[in-house]
């Protein structure tokens, strides 16, 4: 009869984390480039955004050279470095996690991005001319380059129909999606319905079951203002009325019976 033998559990094997460092290479404009802000972020914002949880350094980048001005700055405290150029918003932070599973994987020493690098710092910094041993060719399309204004104006799409789609499968509804403009602090929660041609900006707040009927404009929010329309009598849907925090300015009451709203600082009402 054979009899069991004492299994004696193995040692377990230490797996050292790879380490990262994101660098972000703030390029020069130029008269005719876009430098200014998509949906309230400018496009160095968007990129670190895209970033976030990361060790992050920006660097002023005009010259040619980016390895040779990276490895003058990377830290070598940190396995690789992850460079990236400020003009591409596109990315979002699936494309920075892929980006680091790759180079685990590949173990790679430097890697070309669709615009960028990951470099091995210490290959990096102790081996003259270090040659591209891997092409990174995922989600191409995020690394788009914003240098002028019809660039832009294709990113502001794609970023807004982003933040629409978000706040859609949250629980919002949009009755024209395409018309909708929302800056990315905006927090709006579930059972809001959105009319046409509403403009939400800044660190705004939009509570449940809020009806925010067409051509509205809510920014710079300083305090809630509940607006019980049910307690107003009179008025027409094609009344324009302006509301602030402390106020409210208008010639005739509001309808009657219509929808409860709570809102942040100031906004101006079309078509109730």
């Amino acid at each position: 009869m054979k009899t069991l033998e004492k299994v004696v559990p193995l040692e377990k094997i230490k797996i050292k984390q790879t380490s990262f460092q994101i660098i972000i290479l703030k390029v020069k404009s130029t008269k005719n480039s876009f430098d200014g802000k998509i949906l309230g972020r400018s496009l160095f914002d968007w990129v670190a955004f895209a970033c976030n949880g990361n060790k992050i350094k920006m660097y002023d980048f005009d010259g040619d050279n980016v390895l040779q001005f990276v490895k003058e700055k990377v830290d070598i405290t940190f396995d690789y470095s992850v460079v990236l150029f400020s003009n591409t918003p596109l990315l979002d932070c699936e494309d920075i996690k892929n980006i680091k599973e790759y180079a685990t994987y590949k173990q790679v020493d430097l890697c070309k991005l669709p615009s960028g690098y990951i470099v091995n710092n210490k290959k990096l910094t102790t081996i003259d001319n270090l040659q591209i041993d891997s092409v990174y060719s995922q989600n191409i399309d995020n690394f788009y380059i914003v240098e002028n204004k019809k660039q832009f104006t294709f990113a502001l799409k794609v970023l807004q129909n982003r933040i629409n789609d978000f706040h859609i499968e949250n629980g919002v509804e949009m009755l024209k999606p395409e018309s909708v403009y929302i800056e990315p602090e905006v927090d709006i929660e579930s059972g809001v319905i959105i009319y046409p041609n509403n403009s939400i900006k800044g660190s705004s707040k939009i509570y449940s079951n809020v009806i925010l009927k067409d051509n509205n404009v809510i920014e710079n929010p300083t305090e809630t203002l509940l607006l019980d329309f049910q307690h107003f009598e009179g008025g027409s849907q094609n009344d324009v009325y302006k509301f602030n925090s402390t106020d409210i300015d208008g010639e005739k009451p509001l309808s009657a019976g219509k929808y409860v709203v709570k809102i942040y600082g100031e906004i101006e009402c079309g078509e109730l």
